[in-house]
């Protein structure tokens, strides 16, 4: 499915989403794909990126996203996987 894990926005026309989805029709072939949105026009159009690097190796891990930009041209993403084992919570980078 589609799924817009966070957003950053530098006033009323600019700025940019993280998008993750799944490729593949089947579970055991499926992977998740994340890549970035951007528009400089308040949303009317939006550009997307390649597909991030490290993202299409497994499936739909629990990943915790954040983005934002200290101006136009200047920004950063950051990932986080959660998972929870038994009754333990652990993080991995």
């Amino acid at each position: 499915g589609l799924s817009l894990a966070a957003s950053f926005f530098l006033g009323p026309d600019r700025g940019w989403v993280v998008h993750t989805f799944r490729r593949g029709a089947y579970a055991s072939s499926a992977r998740q794909v994340v890549t970035v949105l951007g528009t400089s026009d308040g949303g009317t159009r939006w550009r997307t990126s390649a597909p991030l690097p490290g993202t299409g190796a497994g499936c739909c891990s629990s990943f915790s996203y954040q983005v934002g930009f200290t101006d136009a041209s200047h920004g950063w993403l950051y990932g986080m996987q959660w998972g929870v084992q038994g009754e333990e919570v652990w993080q991995a980078t």
